[in-house]
């Protein structure tokens, strides 16, 4: 709560834990909208901001999968940030699994960090991280094509939002099972590494096109997350997104910024949480993985380059 009363003093605003609880939405949108004002105003430079990103991934019971993650994400990302990975297992075997995990990418720039309660600390841990930007991942997702982390560093994510999970290929919503428009880009800078934008807001009947708060690869001001974790009541990256969501509004008017192509695709071929009947194809259970991985095999994440993201969405892995 420090940060919230800190920030909040500079607008005159007080909010303690018991007052907090008695808010309802609106006095706490209205108390966003000012604290957003005041990082607005003290951010306009976007080079004030320090040049530094750092990435968050959760996982539970994916060892398989988040391997596929995190070697995928080395591979294609220039100027790769540092990752934290935030995780949690149900038995022996799968925290074993990790363990053998925590061995293999021992030379690279991730953290392991196991999870006793998951907002208090994904809230400590966001609380250390010197980075002005802050990305979360989930352990179902893979990295399809090489670019460059960095070139999210010339926009200021309080008017910007850069999304490496969305691109002019990505042209069908896997939730909704539906088609969707994709927008009429303006492009902000050619090139190899074309950047395309967009307002979020003007995408009304494209899901995926008008939801700025996504915990998939989707980059933020540091210190404005940090405040939203600090307000909000969450208990898994479920519960996380869809309170997010609440704050919708604050967001919806900046401006987005992808690549051409789509850089970042989930793959949802199982559930590992019982709070959102989410959409799965159901190829591989946790554990079917779990046991493959053990014997010694990884799943091949080198996907054909040819794929849209609609085909990588519903791909049956193989492996190696």
């Amino acid at each position: 709560m420090n940060i919230v009363n800190k920030l909040l003093g500079y607008v005159d605003l007080k909010i303690t834990s018991a007052s907090m609880a008695k808010k309802n939405s609106q006095s706490v949108e209205k108390n966003l909208k000012l604290i957003s004002e005041f990082y607005r105003k003290s951010i306009s430079n976007k080079n004030s901001l320090n040049p530094y990103i750092t990435g968050i991934v959760f996982s539970k019971d994916r060892a398989m999968q988040l391997h596929a993650l995190l070697n995928s994400y080395f591979h294609y990302t220039k100027n790769a940030a540092p990752l934290f990975v935030l995780f949690t297992y149900s038995s022996t075997e799968h925290e074993n699994a990790y363990q053998i995990l925590k061995n293999e990418f021992s030379s690279f720039s991730v953290t392991f960090i196991p999870e006793s309660n998951f907002r208090s600390d994904l809230q400590n841990l966001i609380r250390s991280i010197n980075a002005d930007r802050v990305f979360f991942m989930t352990d179902d997702a893979v990295f399809v094509s090489e670019y460059d982390l960095n070139n999210c560093l010339q926009f200021n994510p309080i008017d910007y939002i850069f999304s490496l999970r969305l691109g002019r290929d990505f042209d069908f919503c896997y939730t909704y099972n539906i088609t969707q428009k994709i927008p009429e880009f303006l492009i902000v800078e050619s090139g190899k590494d074309q950047l395309n934008s967009w307002i979020w807001n003007d995408m009304k009947g494209s899901p995926d096109w008008i939801y700025p708060l996504s915990v998939d690869a989707t980059v933020f001001y540091k210190k404005e997350i940090e405040v939203l974790l600090n307000i909000m009541p969450f208990k898994t990256p479920n519960s996380l997104e869809a309170m997010l969501q609440q704050y919708n509004s604050l967001f919806l008017y900046r401006v987005g910024i992808c690549y051409s192509n789509t850089k970042y695709i989930n793959i949802p071929c199982n559930i590992v949480q019982t709070e959102y009947e989410n959409v799965s194809t159901n190829l591989f259970s946790t554990n079917q993985l779990l046991h493959i991985f053990l014997n010694g095999k990884r799943i091949n994440w080198h996907f054909p380059s040819h794929l849209k993201p609609r085909e990588v969405q519903l791909i049956e892995y193989s492996f190696i």
